[in-house]
């Protein structure tokens, strides 16, 4: 079975911010990245599953997979029937309890 991935609105600014970011330093980097975390969000397509849940109790109603991109980014989605919808691309270096 193959999985329509939808990155939102909101994951794309996010990885444009963080993109950005970078690009101030190393535009080639900055590109680099962004295809890397984008080649593994198109992995899901294949097999969204393989990742484990994002163990956090406030998430009543939803249920995040979290995936690990370029050692240091977190790609965080939902499986919904055969649609896995990315929520959000964070930094792990940076703060990002505000999901929580």
């Amino acid at each position: 079975m193959e999985y329509l991935v939808n990155i939102t609105d909101n994951a794309y600014a996010m990885l444009e911010k963080n993109s950005l970011f970078l690009a101030n330093v190393s535009p080639t980097a900055a590109d680099k990245l962004v295809d890397e975390i984008l080649d593994d969000i198109d992995t899901l397509k294949n097999n969204p599953s393989r990742f484990p849940i994002l163990e956090i109790n406030i998430f009543t109603d939803c249920v995040y997979h979290r995936l690990l991109s370029c050692n240091r980014y977190l790609v965080l989605y939902e499986i919904w029937g055969d649609i896995v919808n990315v929520d959000y691309i964070v930094d792990c270096r940076s703060d990002y309890r505000w999901l929580i």
